[in-house]
């Protein structure tokens, strides 16, 4: 069995022992795929590359197929998909809460990740907002992370916003028509003509990168002008 000092050793491996290592993951994880909370969708990606590798590998090993052709489109596969496959060992094997360490090193790999993953807070302050109306519907929207700040700018750990908006006033954040994902902390956007000079209420609330949201700010109101 080929064993892995870590994870990006993948790459500069020979061929038949990328066929071996992959192999040798499948078969684990068919075995023990609920155990390791692994979905058929993740596994098929694996499914895919090793038939097609291994095929590549022994036209390259056969002293009969073995052609500069052949040899060509064996490192153009391997480089389209190392980084597939050690992103798939480091998602589903190495930071798998679910896999012991004995189980890893049952699969060939390192007991234990070489480092390990950043924790992503979940995003506990409230979005503050400076909502400004400009000429033809336009609408400048500027979000701080405290209340005090003098910047535009997000939390710690936070990936985007997420911005409701509808047409109506003192509205509920689900009962705004309009929901959209924000990653600029200044933008702005450009409202219909029809949405001119009525009023709108929006929410705003920050996300970071694992999906998790944080609390709801206050309401807003602001009105699109001519």
């Amino acid at each position: 069995m080929v064993v892995l000092k870590n994870v990006s050793t993948y790459k500069h491996i020979v061929p038949r022992q990328k066929v071996e290592v992959i192999d040798n993951i499948v078969q684990g994880a068919q075995k023990n795929r609920e155990k390791w909370h692994i979905t058929p969708e993740e596994l098929a990606i694996l499914l895919v590359i090793l038939p097609k590798l291994q095929e590549k590998v022994e036209k390259w090993e056969s002293p009969h197929e073995c052609t500069a052709e052949v040899r060509t489109d064996l490192r153009k596969y391997e480089a389209a998909t190392d980084a597939v496959v050690m992103e798939w060992i480091n998602d589903h094997i190495m930071y798998n809460p679910y896999i012991t360490a004995a189980e890893r090193v049952g699969l060939g790999m390192p007991e234990e990740p070489r480092r390990k993953p950043e924790t992503v807070p979940v995003p506990s302050t409230p979005v503050t907002a400076i909502i400004n109306a400009k000429k033809g519907g336009r609408m400048e929207f500027k979000l701080y992370s405290t209340s005090a700040g003098k910047r535009v700018g997000k939390p710690a750990g936070v990936l985007g916003c997420e911005f409701h908006y509808g047409q109506g006033e003192n509205l509920l954040p689900e009962q705004c028509t309009h929901h959209e994902p924000i990653t600029k902390s200044l933008f702005i956007k450009e409202f219909d003509r029809s949405e001119w000079e009525k009023p709108h209420t929006a929410y705003f609330r920050w996300y970071n990168s694992k999906g998790e949201f944080g609390p709801w700010g206050v309401a807003y109101r602001f009105v699109p002008i001519l």
